[in-house]
């Protein structure tokens, strides 16, 4: 999966032998939203919270992409702020990061959720370039990146993965927080949607 770490079980062998030990445990979790509950499951909570007009969620646009770059980056580094290795993401390297990932993502899935004017959460999700490009042996020239272009935001990959999803820090254990939940999800079902309609997931 893109931009998921993996090492083969036998390096950790090598690495514990050179003296160095395990700090903690990455994990991932992989979900098939068809098949999975959890979407109804969280819309319940949010209607049992009084899910009202005061919550509004939004996908960014081209044309607004960087005027609300900050903001994303803020939101991203304040909702991570306290997991383990935590290093905040400087503008610089946000925006060499957004122009490595702009040319194989659409700025509308990335969603932001704002109670009453003001952005609480936000969740974003990437095709899978490796499943996309599986099969072009590493070269994107003459014709690879149009075939890498045309996967991805035509005929639409099988996977993605969901980079970046937080709650701001101000709002968690607040009595709203399954709003927040709710608008994440809603974000992956209009991604979902968008994939039915070829633009990929």
């Amino acid at each position: 999966m893109v931009r998921t770490n993996y090492s083969p079980p036998y390096y950790s062998r090598h690495i514990e032998a050179a003296g160095f030990k395990k700090s903690i445990d990455l994990l991932a979790a992989h979900c098939n939203v068809a098949q999975s509950n959890f979407p109804a499951t969280v819309a319940k909570l949010a209607e049992k919270a009084r899910l009202g007009s005061g919550l509004r969620t939004y996908g960014l646009t081209y044309a607004d992409w960087n005027r609300k770059f900050q903001l994303v980056l803020s939101l991203y580094n304040d909702a991570g702020a306290d997991n383990w290795g935590s290093i905040p993401v400087s503008p610089a390297e946000g925006k060499w990061i957004t122009g490595l990932v702009l040319p194989v993502a659409k700025p509308a899935w990335a969603r932001i959720a704002e109670w009453r004017g003001e952005p609480v959460a936000i969740v974003s999700q990437i095709p899978d370039v490796n499943e996309a490009m599986a099969d072009l042996d590493g070269h994107l020239m003459p014709f690879g990146s149009a075939k890498l272009m045309w996967r991805i935001h035509v005929a639409g990959t099988k996977r993605s993965r969901v980079p970046m999803i937080g709650v701001a820090r101000k709002w968690r254990g607040t009595r709203r927080f399954a709003r927040r939940q709710h608008a994440a999800r809603a974000g992956d079902r209009a991604s979902q949607k968008s994939r039915h309609r070829g633009h990929g997931n």
